[in-house]
């Protein structure tokens, strides 16, 4: 998952980006990091339907939705809370990276999906 595209639209956006990690409350943006998890938690949904026809994860594999939900949640959270701290963008892309190749063995693992290597 790589997030520099994404990071570099918000950067462009300062007043934007501020306006929804800092001033939402009350209006539908309020919960940035839950919005974000309900929208990637159904694109994972869908994702491991495509990887169980692709044979990629075993068709047995089932999984329970709460679950998925706050395994998403830990990811977005925290890439929310890297946005809020207001680093440098160079450094905001740095962490997220390293954020993403922490979650990448956990997400094998609970996906059952050998390591390449």
């Amino acid at each position: 998952m790589n997030l520099d595209p994404l990071i570099t639209i918000i950067y462009a956006h300062p007043q934007k980006r501020a306006l929804l990690l800092f001033d939402a409350a009350g209006s539908q943006y309020s919960d940035l990091a839950e919005l974000t998890t309900r929208y990637f938690t159904q694109q994972f949904i869908e994702l491991i339907n495509v990887m169980q026809q692709q044979h990629v994860i075993s068709f047995e594999f089932q999984f329970n939705y709460q679950e998925l939900h706050f395994r998403v949640f830990a990811f977005f959270a925290t890439v929310c809370d890297i946005l809020k701290h207001n680093y440098q963008e160079a450094e905001t892309k740095a962490l997220c990276r390293g954020l993403y190749q922490f979650f990448y063995p956990g997400w094998l693992t609970w996906l059952q999906i050998k390591q390449p290597g």
